[in-house]
């Protein structure tokens, strides 16, 4: 070549190795970042669900 860098293309081909345990890893790796995501997404699940007190007129929320 002109530039002293050579190209080869002489057709080689990558392998991918997938076994059932790279699959089963890299399908939980993203149902957790889901997991991540969904909780950043909605924080419902850090303030929790309303409790309403009748006796003292407040509006608790459970902890």
């Amino acid at each position: 070549s002109k530039d002293g860098i050579d190209v080869q293309s002489n057709g080689s081909m990558c392998y991918v190795i997938v076994t059932g345990r790279s699959l089963l890893w890299t399908l939980l790796s993203l149902v957790a970042l889901m997991a991540v995501l969904s909780a950043l997404i909605t924080p419902k699940w850090l303030i929790g669900p309303q409790i309403k007190d009748t006796s003292n007129y407040f509006l608790l929320f459970n902890h």
